[in-house]
């Protein structure tokens, strides 16, 4: 039961944050000076739900390639960047570092590696084939590794740690800071891009995660329940963003706080010591290294990540 609420505490702050977010990036393209009025915030998660809300009622086949889609555009947009920034990195911005302050990232490290929400939908695409699965997990890994580390590389080393202050001061992306740093908009429109492929991309993946979650945990049919499933996945998180646009950063930050570090970490680590340790359940071939030693690393990793959402590093 308590597994149960993590996850939907995971899910719904997910997808909450993703209503506002892409209702952002859509009001930033759309133009600012057409939300001069403060109630056009809060109808721009609506229109985000209206673009994306059918493609979520379709099969998985086309879910999947419509994803493909996104991912590529993710990829193209991205290299894009690479090809206008890398020439303007500055070697002496990226000496510059706190590792101490860098623990405040931990919420959103867990995020932006917790695909383990999806796994079942894998698993049951990919017909239980575990080797697929596998390497899905792998490869799936290894590509947000690469861009990660490049687009920070490509942020930090572009733009001042002035301006990036500033940009943060003023609710700015990070899109936002590389135009207003190197005064230059096809950065912009290009960070505006990859933003929303980003986006998307994710809420997908999620949004058909917690409908396989719902299917399993009442073994529903999935047909017959469309309408359930569709309020449930879709309207009851978007009704959050409409009344709470501004939302999203906290949504994101007890996500990776509590659900993320709860759900990929902490409950992981405390069914392994329980199945090795406790009733030794487990008595199959060890698929990594490590012992009770590795388990209190990541456990002390977990509460690390917790204590951030209440102190500051």
């Amino acid at each position: 039961m308590v597994l149960c609420l993590v996850y939907l505490f995971l899910f719904y702050s997910l997808l909450v944050a993703y209503f506002c977010d892409g209702g952002n990036i859509l009001s930033r393209v759309i133009g600012e000076s057409f939300f001069s009025y403060p109630w056009m915030r809060h109808v721009m998660p609506l229109l985000f739900f209206s673009l994306f809300a059918p493609l979520l009622m379709a099969n998985t086949s086309v879910i999947d390639y419509c994803n493909r889609g996104f991912v590529f555009g993710l990829i193209f947009v991205f290299g894009l960047l690479c090809v206008l920034g890398v020439p303007r990195i500055q070697g002496e911005l990226l000496l510059r570092a706190s590792w101490f302050s860098s623990l405040n990232s931990l919420p959103i490290f867990f995020l932006a590696f917790g695909f383990q929400n999806v796994v079942p939908s894998l698993y049951h695409y990919l017909d239980g084939n575990i080797r697929e699965v596998k390497r899905a997990i792998l490869i799936g890994s290894l590509i947000p590794l690469i861009l990660y580390i490049a687009w920070e590389a490509l942020v930090l080393g572009t733009v001042p740690l002035v301006d990036l202050l500033k940009a943060k001061d003023l609710g700015w992306t990070a899109a936002g800071a590389l135009q207003g740093s190197l005064k230059n908009s096809a950065f912009y429109i290009a960070g505006e891009l990859f933003g929303f492929f980003a986006l998307v991309t994710s809420f997908i993946g999620t949004a058909l995660a917690l409908k396989d979650f719902y299917i399993d945990i009442f073994k529903w049919d999935a047909r017959k329940k469309r309408v359930s499933l569709f309020f449930l996945v879709q309207v009851f998180p978007l009704v959050w963003a409409i009344f709470y646009p501004e939302i999203v950063l906290s949504c994101l930050r007890y996500a990776g706080g509590i659900g993320g570090a709860c759900i990929i970490v902490l409950f992981p680590v405390a069914m392994l010591w329980n199945g090795r340790y406790g009733k030794r359940r487990c008595f199959g071939k060890r698929i990594l290294p490590g012992g009770k030693t590795v388990l209190l690393i990541l456990t002390g990793y977990t509460v690390l990540n917790l204590a951030t959402l209440y102190y500051t590093f």
